[in-house]
């Protein structure tokens, strides 16, 4: 728990230095944000990863299209571990659309992988 809350701060830290000095806009904040969430989807804390995922999402789809698609599968598999299996799959589905048309391949496979894992919870 010490280790996470430790992340957690360093993260928040991270990107209010980056919103200060290189931008609001700035392509790398959504990238902070999507890897905040995971740490806090690591520790259970899933109400605070997708509060921080959600965010990214929107960052990215502006500032950071690179790894909106990526983004995307990783709040899918947090509404997944939130019981949420109808909106995670809907954003799979769109997460692997994107990654197709952009031949994102490692995104593609984690998103296929995830679908699987998925319909075998049904």
């Amino acid at each position: 728990k010490a280790v996470v809350s430790t992340q957690s701060t360093g993260y928040r830290y991270s990107i209010e230095f980056a919103r200060s000095s290189l931008g609001k806009t700035d392509a790398q904040i959504p990238v902070l944000l999507s890897d905040m969430a995971f740490t806090y989807q690591r520790a259970g804390r899933l109400e605070e990863a997708l509060e921080a995922v959600n965010e990214a999402v929107l960052l990215a789809e502006k500032n950071n299209p690179m790894v909106y698609q990526t983004i995307l599968c990783n709040k899918a598999t947090i509404l997944s571990e939130l019981g949420e299996a109808g909106k995670a799959e809907v954003l799979y589905e769109k997460a692997l659309k994107i990654a197709t048309k952009k031949s994102d391949w490692q995104t593609i496979q984690e998103v296929k992988r995830n679908l699987k894992i998925l319909k075998q919870q049904d």
